[in-house]
């Protein structure tokens, strides 16, 4: 108790010893008792400010502990990957050889076995592709995809769409819808696109966003941080975690759940393919997840 008491009389008599050896002190020690206490106060109500800011910076740290900022530090072109270029036909579909209109009243039960058969044949250009994965690499025989090295027209990549013998049908929507994405996604509506028309020449430019993370966050919990890295998180069809993954992966366990099928690109699982005539459920059950998402 008596070294308590001798305690606080130090720290009284320390601090009483700076107010008076300071120019605080022409403040505190003064006559007139009502400047003193306002001095008091003044020094009393800054502190307490003090605290309260600090106290809203240490809770917002808390809530969010990462903080975003642009770096405008050059980076050299073959340091990016190459995003993927997805292709899509509107209407692939040949109307001299094959009667759209009956087929749309086809089922899973009243094909006969030709057109099972017919239906079963492989891609005819399947043999160009090459089986990839970021854990295993590439193969030596392997098609490694192209990098870019620099800008500029002659440093571009040409695609030539041929369409000489196309007939189309009766869909309003003519020529091909091109996707850009990460080479990382499964290729989506929601990915940036151009339509492109038959008998066009066009220019695309494409100008890609990085994001890096400090290795010090990698030991955070995903909660704290607020996102995942590709190998913290499993998918059921895809090996590699990403926002569009997660989104796509939800559309397609919410259209098995309500449509009892899958849509055709993912015909490696156990439910069968969604027909035309579950067209209106794979929408609700996408739009149900587009607006919870």
């Amino acid at each position: 108790m008596e070294g308590e008491v001798k305690s606080k009389f130090t720290i009284a008599a320390l601090f009483t010893h700076v107010l008076k050896q300071s120019s605080l002190g022409n403040k505190f020690w003064t006559k007139n008792k009502y400047s003193s206490l306002y001095w008091i106060c003044v020094s009393i109500g800054s502190f307490a400010l003090g605290v309260f800011l600090s106290r809203d910076i240490v809770f917002k740290w808390y809530e969010s502990p990462v903080n975003r900022f642009m770096i405008n530090k050059p980076r050299h072109l073959s340091e990016n990957p190459f995003p993927a270029i997805t292709i899509c036909h509107h209407d692939p579909i040949n109307s001299n050889t094959m009667n759209l209109a009956s087929v749309l009243g086809w089922t899973r039960e009243n094909k006969t076995d030709e057109e099972q058969e017919a239906l079963q044949i492989g891609k005819k250009w399947s043999s160009l592709t090459s089986d990839w994965n970021p854990d295993q690499g590439y193969g030596h025989n392997a098609n490694v995809p192209w990098r870019i090295n620099s800008t500029g027209f002659w440093n571009s990549v040409e695609i030539v769409l041929e369409q000489s013998d196309s007939y189309y049908g009766c869909s309003s929507k003519q020529g091909f819808t091109v996707y850009f994405h990460s080479p990382a996604d499964v290729p989506d509506y929601s990915h940036d696109s151009i339509k492109f028309s038959k008998s066009t020449h066009s220019f695309v430019q494409i100008t890609t966003h990085v994001t890096l993370t400090d290795d010090s966050i990698k030991s955070w919990e995903p909660e704290k941080r607020g996102c995942y890295y590709s190998n913290e998180k499993r998918l059921k069809y895809n090996t590699i975690y990403t926002y569009t993954n997660c989104y796509v992966e939800c559309q397609l366990n919410n259209t098995e759940s309500l449509c009892g099928c899958v849509p055709m690109y993912r015909i490696n699982s156990s439910f069968p393919v969604c027909g035309p005539n579950l067209h209106n459920c794979q929408a609700s059950a996408a739009s149900k997840i587009f607006n919870n998402f």
